[in-house]
């Protein structure tokens, strides 16, 4: 802060002034330091164990691809006899997807045969009416906004590259709008809040 005061209301002086390198974030090291405390013991500071391969994928779905000899290769080239299978070679990788689904939902209609009266049947409210995002795409978009640090013109581009066109102006439009079906989850967060007592020291 003192620096920031200096730069906009100091002089434009290249000099230092006294003082300023003795800043409470250059010092860290003295002020934290205890040349009395016990060294770290070699059992306090043993390395966490890695995860082997099998252990870190273990929780995934897997899908499986079989390769496997067609018939007329499956024969000895040696003697003309018929292979027979005895065991498989496995090799493990992982497959990444990035794509964007066409979700067709059809809803029943029905009529009575002797009047004029027909039914549809219940088919789930979309987050946003009239909108082509589901609760999927919207929490894709607003994870990746706000957790992941990836602006809307960059999003855009994604989609594009998976084969879908929407502007950034779409996905402003998705993220004003869910924030407006999130305010319930904001009112009870700050309600929960206000209801805790605050100690100061």
């Amino acid at each position: 802060m003192k620096l920031s005061r200096e730069k906009i209301f100091g002089s434009s002086s290249e000099k230092t002034d006294k003082g300023q390198l003795s800043l409470d974030f250059f010092d860290e090291a003295e002020k934290e330091a205890n040349l009395n405390a016990e060294e770290p013991s070699i059992e306090s500071v043993t390395k966490k164990k890695r995860k082997s391969r099998t252990e870190n994928l273990a929780h995934l779905d897997t899908e499986v691809t079989e390769y496997t000899l067609s018939e007329d290769k499956a024969i000895c080239p040696e003697c003309q006899t018929p292979l027979k299978k005895i065991t498989d070679e496995t090799r493990e990788t992982i497959k990444l997807y990035k794509r964007v689904i066409r979700h067709l939902e059809k809803r029943a209609v029905y009529a009575c045969p002797k009047c004029d009266y027909m039914v549809k049947a219940d088919m789930p409210k979309l987050p946003i009416e009239g909108s082509l995002a589901d609760s999927s795409t919207l929490s894709q978009v607003i994870v990746d906004k706000f957790a992941n640090h990836i602006p809307l013109y960059r999003q855009s581009q994604d989609f594009d590259r998976i084969g879908l066109s929407l502007s950034r102006q779409n996905l402003s439009n998705w993220m004003l709008k869910s924030s407006d079906l999130l305010d319930i989850v904001y009112q009870a967060m700050k309600d929960e809040l206000l209801s805790k007592n605050i100690y100061i020291r």
